[in-house]
């Protein structure tokens, strides 16, 4: 027969709530510092802004140049990096004009978290442990987001041809390109750093929606939770008003999440269009690039080799962030609405039916990251790969008949 403490389990610790609420830890606090804390500084903000229009004007500058030439040419030359810097443009665009908001959003999110010390100690030892690996992987990211930039800045010749913008420095201000190059080459450390934390800090709120499901999940677990026989709970007013209590609460707290979730999707919404247009832009510059320079040999550029290792490698760990955090939240919110399909409903009164039904109905639809359009998960990887299919096969085509008319 178990004891009274495991049949209220994590309602009865619900009761103490304020108290653990002035002594629970954020785990995963360290993600925000390394990002939104940073980024509030007045002049992380200004040199944000600085590079925001920097980009900006590049972007325009080598588009109205690579529509005044209009060759194959030159779009083999500077059209790759043309896409790259509309990818760090929408990145940017995100921070300068909703780092605001996004802050706001994760203080108040903060606020309203229910305490991991409300899980049982195998569960908060699971938790603990998730939450240091994924600290891990994220600070992994923005190391090498850093070393990326720091070895792209350490080889400037390759940019200084291929970068539209270094190029028609280099011709209009010839006496002051050697002051000026540098400036521009070194903004790419403040972009590597927003575009990694960027996924930082979509982590942290990923990460902590999942922690919040699972104690959701412990609390529809302990619902039936009794040593009464099973054939008298039907007629036990005290049972019944005890799941009353623990469905009552349940429905709250996912109603809770839903609330968050709902304005995480109202914020993120144009961004995470976007983004999904931007990751398809960002891939066939980088097989244009690719393919443009497959006969094109980099000699003993090291930091070049590392910068782009280093990129890879990073750009890798944010669309494993991004996709697997977005995946893994629409699972465990799809787990609660299983786990209330095994409840014994059948050993509940008529009204208790009734709260059971409308919570049931509630979870029907998982907590997702999601609009009209877009959703974050696996299916996103896939629409994204067949276009990004689509359009290899359109950029081969392209870079084989530049060669032949080269010949």
């Amino acid at each position: 027969m178990s004891s009274n403490g495991d049949i209220l389990g994590i309602y009865k610790r619900l009761v103490k709530l304020r108290e653990t609420k002035k002594i629970a830890n954020d785990r995963l606090r360290l993600l925000i510092r390394l990002t939104f804390d940073v980024m509030n500084f007045p002049p992380v903000k200004l040199c944000i802004f600085y590079v925001f229009c920097q980009y900006g004007f590049a972007t325009s500058l080598t588009i109205y140049h690579l529509l005044d030439k209009f060759d194959q040419q030159t779009l083999m030359k500077h059209g790759s990096f043309c896409g790259i810097q509309i990818f760090v443009l929408i990145n940017l665009g995100s921070i300068v004009f909703m780092a605001d908001a996004f802050y706001e959003y994760l203080q108040n999110y903060k606020k309203g978290l229910i305490p991991l010390e409300l899980l049982n100690e195998n569960t908060l030892k699971q938790i603990v442990l998730l939450g240091n690996i994924t600290k891990l992987i994220c600070t992994v990211n923005m190391v090498l987001a850093t070393a990326a930039a720091l070895g792209f800045i350490a080889a400037p010749e390759y940019f200084n041809e291929k970068t539209y913008l270094s190029v028609w420095i280099q011709e209009q201000f010839p006496n002051y390109s050697n002051f000026m190059l540098p400036v521009v080459h070194w903004t790419s450390l403040p972009v590597a750093l927003v575009m990694a934390g960027s996924s930082v800090a979509w982590a942290y709120a990923g990460m902590n929606a999942i922690f919040q499901i699972q104690i959701l999940k412990e609390m529809i677990n302990t619902v039936p939770k009794t040593t009464l026989p099973q054939k008298l709970r039907r007629d036990s007013q005290l049972y019944q008003a005890i799941v009353r209590q623990k469905l009552i609460i349940c429905v709250m707290a996912h109603g809770i999440m839903v609330r968050f979730q709902n304005i995480a999707c109202e914020l993120l919404e144009p961004p995470l269009m976007m983004f999904s247009m931007g990751s398809v832009i960002l891939g066939g510059s980088l097989m244009l690039e690719y393919l443009s320079n497959q006969e094109q040999n980099l000699g003993d550029q090291y930091a070049m080799y590392i910068g782009i290792l280093c990129f890879a490698l990073a750009g890798m760990i944010s669309a494993v962030l991004y996709l697997i955090i977005g995946q893994a939240v629409k699972d465990e919110s799809e787990g609660c609405n299983y786990l209330l399909r095994q409840l014994p409903w059948y050993d509940m009164n008529q009204e208790n039916r009734k709260i059971f039904s409308i919570f049931l109905l509630k979870t029907e639809k998982p907590i997702a990251l999601a609009n009209s359009l877009v959703q974050v998960d696996y299916f996103l990887l896939m629409r994204i790969c067949k276009a990004l299919y689509s359009l290899a096969a359109v950029l081969a085509q392209f870079v084989a008949s530049n060669r032949i008319a080269e010949k």
